[in-house]
Order: structure tokens, then C-alpha cells, then sequence
């Protein structure tokens, strides 16, 4: 009975270690939130504890060297992480090389045996009295008091210069929504985007969802012609599709009617479809509610509704004109502006178009085939004026930023995307 004890306690524990080995072995480098990797070090863990009694964890895990990093290793982790926090800001948003975050490891290891030995080990023999409890309480106070100012200020932002003060601010300023608009065209009270010059009569509208919206203010700029802003987020801009996530299940979705809108209007003369595509063909079941074509795959659905809805605008005599998406960015854009004293370098402001995903090039395929079926529908896309010659680039190092996020565009970028789609077709 003993051997078979000693046996299971020693599998389990075996079992334990390959666990915690595997969750080191398979994590990757990015962001990625993956659940069962993260559960392999904790049942690993687990099963160490539930076999305490075994050889491994006896004689080796109980042995001294092994206590002894058990015993400083919060501190050092609490230690490693500003000193890797502080490197990666200094060097523009992106971790140093390997070698040097290598001595910052060693350099947290020296001040969490420094704490340990000095602070800790000190404090935790020392008899607690009300002196020292006043005074740790006061410190925690005082540490408080400097973060909630910190947040409260929202950083420091009197160390920045102008400009990258100004271009770190940058978002899509441009409205949403006017009472003209919303009175001249019926526009409901659940549509978020409803926008018209005051007194005027638009022979433009751009609808879509908010990649409509981040078109507005390059176009106001650019084009220089009245237009009508129309749509709301999280929803393509084509009949029958309902995103439970932006709106109240109806019979007649927001989209359908703010597109009749457009469409029964005589003085409307091009429509301009713009949208974040990739969010319906992507999107799981229970996002959005469909009217017609529910068994179809989503990429499928886009491309009849969009065939119908471009066919509808096409009978009543407008003119249409297809917005290919902006890739969405795999890094974060305010990383590309060097906004900290010290930072020796900008990060890194650019990234292989072929990193783009979301199923785009099939999603642009799609799109160009249906507007063949159409003499007067025009394609043009907004991501060559982000990329060019297979990078793409999220700013320009210096005082600029084109997105304030991974995908919507600022004030800058959408001036910039929307000169070049001007360029690629007559509105």
C-alpha cells in the first residue's frame, strides 16, 4: 500500500511539473487572452499540492535554494515589472533586446534580495507598535494621495512638448448628430448618426456605421460640397441586419431606415457606403439578428444584402460608391510619438499589411464582385492611404497619429484617407 502511495504521489507531481512546464512552453508574445493556457500552470500547481508527500516534492522542491526563491520571488516580481515598464517607455512602447531586459531581471533579483533582507525580513521581527503603525499607514496615505493626482491629472501632461501633446489628444472630433439633420430627415431618437450642415440640401450622403463617422471630417475638409451624414454603430450599412449590441430588436432595423431615408430622398444624388465590415462577417451568433439569409456564413449574408441594397439605390437613380475598410492596427498608435523626456526613440509607427486579419481580402473580394454587377457603383479603398507598397503606417514619428484606437481613425487620418479616396473616384 506504501509503494502504490509513494507511486500516485509521484506521477501526480511528475504530472504537476510537465503542467506548469507547459503553460511556460506554450505561452506566446502577445496579448491574447487564452483561458486553458493560463488554467495549465494552476492545475499544475494544484496537483504539487495535493501530492505534497511526494519524493520530488520532499527532497527537491522542500530543498533550500528552492525555499529561498519561494521566499523573495513576489518581491522580485513586484520589483521586475516597473523596472521593465519604465524600459519599454523609454524605448518607444516596444521591449528592449533581450540581453539588456535580461540584466534588468538581475538588477530586480539584487533589489528584491536588498528589500527582502533590509525591509522585510526587519519589519516582520519587529514588534508592532503604534509608531510604526502610524507611520506605514501615513506612507500608504501619502502613496494614495499621489496616484489618485496622477489619474485625477490624467499623467503629467506639462512634460510633453505641443505637438505631441497635441497629436497623443487626437480623436474624431466631428459630430454625431445635429437637430437640422434630425428634424429635416425624420432621423429617430435611437439613430446615433444624423448630421447635416444648418439650411442645407445634401446631394451626398455617407452612411455607415462609426467607419462612416471617421470619414466625415476628411470629407468636410476635402471635398468641400454639403453632404449628409446618416448611420449608426456596430451595423454594415445594408438592410435586414440588426446588431443586438447597438440597438433593440425591431421589425425594422435602424440601418433599413435611416437607407429609405437616403434612398427616397430626390435630392440625394450619391451615396457613400462605409463601414467596418469585418464586425458582422467575424461576429458570432446572437451578435445580430438577420431578417433573410440565416443559414447562409456571415461573409455570404454581407454580400446579398449588400447586392440588394446597392440594386435598391441603383433603381432610384443614385450613384454608389463603396468604401473599402482601413486595416484595423496591430499595435497601439500613441506608442509612435515620443512623449516622454528620457524616451530615446519613437516606437515603432509601422506594420506589414499582410499582418492584416479580420478576413479582409476576402471580405474586399466579396465586395468587388458585387459592384461589378453595377455600371454605376464605384470601389475605392481607404487603405492605401495607409499603406503602400505592404506597410502600413499609423502616423508620422513626429507630431501626427492617424487612429486613437485600433481602428477608428483621428482628425489627421481621416483628412489624409479621405484625399486619397477622392483621388481613386469623382464624387
Amino acid at each position: 500500500m506504501t509503494n502504490l502511495r509513494e507511486k500516485r504521489n509521484s506521477i501526480g507531481s511528475v504530472a504537476g511539473l510537465v503542467f506548469i512546464s507547459a503553460g511556460i512552453l506554450f505561452a506566446t508574445g502577445d496579448a491574447t487572452y487564452r483561458p486553458l493556457l493560463i488554467l495549465l500552470p494552476v492545475f499544475g500547481t494544484l496537483l504539487l499540492i495535493i501530492f505534497r508527500d511526494s519524493w520530488i516534492n520532499k527532497n527537491v522542491l522542500s530543498s533550500s535554494p528552492f525555499v529561498f526563491v519561494g521566499l523573495i520571488s513576489y518581491t522580485w516580481y513586484l520589483w521586475h515589472w516597473p523596472l521593465l515598464s519604465i524600459a519599454r517607455n523609454l524605448n518607444g512602447g516596444n521591449l528592449p533586446n533581450y540581453p539588456t531586459c535580461f540584466f534588468l531581471l538581475l538588477i530586480g533579483l539584487a533589489l528584491s534580495l536588498f528589500s527582502y533582507f533590509i525591509i522585510e525580513t526587519p519589519i516582520r521581527k519587529k514588534a508592532i507598535t503604534k509608531k510604526l503603525t502610524i507611520s506605514l499607514s501615513i506612507c500608504v496615505f501619502c502613496c494614495t494621495l499621489l496616484g489618485l493626482l496622477v489619474q485625477s491629472l490624467d499623467g503629467f501632461p506639462g512634460r510633453l512638448g505641443d505637438s505631441a501633446a497635441a497629436a497623443l489628444s487626437s480623436k474624431n472630433t466631428f459630430p454625431k448628430q445635429n437637430k437640422y439633420a434630425k428634424v429635416k430627415y425624420g432621423c429617430s431618437a435611437d439613430l446615433e448618426f444624423c448630421w447635416a450642415p444648418e439650411n442645407s440640401q445634401p446631394s451626398l450622403a455617407l452612411i455607415g456605421d462609426s467607419h462612416a463617422h471617421h470619414l466625415a471630417f476628411g470629407l468636410q475638409k476635402n471635398w468641400g460640397k454639403q453632404f449628409l451624414l446618416i448611420g449608426h454603430p456596430g451595423t454594415p450599412p445594408v438592410k435586414g441586419i440588426i446588431s443586438l449590441k447597438h440597438e433593440k430588436s425591431s421589425k425594422q432595423p435602424l440601418m433599413s431606415k435611416a437607407l429609405d431615408t437616403v434612398i427616397n430622398d430626390p435630392d440625394i444624388k450619391t451615396v457613400v457606403l462605409s463601414a467596418r465590415w469585418h464586425y458582422f462577417v467575424n461576429s458570432k451568433k446572437g451578435d445580430f439578428q438577420l431578417l433573410d439569409y440565416k443559414n447562409d456564413s456571415n461573409l455570404i449574408t454581407l454580400g446579398k444584402l449588400l447586392s440588394q441594397t446597392i440594386s435598391e439605390l441603383v433603381m432610384h437613380k443614385k450613384k454608389v460608391i463603396v468604401v473599402l475598410d482601413v486595416p484595423q492596427i496591430p499595435l497601439n498608435p500613441k506608442n509612435c510619438i515620443k512623449s516622454r523626456p528620457l524616451q530615446t526613440t519613437a516606437g515603432n509607427c509601422t506594420f506589414q499589411e499582410d499582418q492584416r486579419r479580420n478576413n479582409d481580402a476576402k471580405i474586399n473580394e466579396m465586395i468587388g464582385k458585387v459592384a461589378k454587377n453595377f455600371s454605376s457603383v464605384t470601389v475605392v479603398d481607404a487603405s492605401k492611404a495607409i499603406c503602400d507598397q505592404g506597410i502600413c503606417s499609423v502616423g508620422d514619428g513626429v507630431n501626427s497619429i492617424y487612429y486613437h484606437d485600433d481602428n477608428h481613425l483621428t482628425n489627421k487620418g481621416s483628412d489624409l484617407v479621405v484625399s486619397k479616396i477622392l483621388q481613386q473616384g469623382k464624387f
